[in-house]
């Protein structure tokens, strides 16, 4: 239990130094809040980046931000000795907490991602499913984009984001080589 803490407290460092690394690259806009959790039941951390303003993060699935922050993130991970072997997901999400937040509504908040976490996990390898687990929309209507690396001409990776107007959902992909 305290080599948790001590990983979680270590990991959300880590996470605020590579958003202070995105801000010189330039990555924008960037998330005003980040909090990084152990599922109690599991052996698994949630990096959950939370935007204020669902527009604008909205804009930053739309733009890539979202997408170059995770891979930011995510290469970095494994730099790390401490989290070289533990599960990690990272989440993009638009909340504001006023003052009087209890700490209810921060569990309620932290149950919902562990639950959307457990949907993707269900779905993942499964065939096309009718709607997005995450969002609810129609999944087909779902749009992948990605950047093709050096030397080849389509992306092997990228994001996908629902369609549908105001939709926040926000997944990564990756094609096995």
């Amino acid at each position: 239990m305290e080599q948790d803490l001590v990983i979680t407290q270590m990991m959300h460092q880590a996470v605020s130094e590579w958003i202070e690394l995105a801000k010189q690259i330039p990555i924008e806009p960037l998330p005003e809040e980040t909090y990084v959790f152990k599922e109690p039941n599991a052996q698994e951390w949630f990096i959950v980046l939370i935007y204020h303003d669902k527009a604008v993060l909205h804009a930053a699935i739309r733009n890539a931000s979202c997408y170059q922050l995770h891979a930011l993130i995510w290469a970095n991970l494994p730099r790390v000795e401490a989290f070289q072997n533990i599960s990690t997901s990272i989440f993009f999400e638009s909340a504001n907490f006023p003052p009087e937040a209890t700490e209810d509504d921060m569990e309620d908040f932290l149950d919902a991602i562990i639950q959307k976490k457990n949907r993707l996990r269900a779905e993942s390898g499964g065939p096309q499913p009718e709607h997005c687990s995450c969002c609810g929309h129609a999944f087909a209507n779902h749009k992948m984009a990605g950047f093709p690396e050096e030397g080849q001409e389509m992306p092997t990776q990228g994001w996908m984001m629902c369609s549908e107007e105001g939709c926040t959902c926000f997944r990564t992909w990756s094609m096995e080589n």
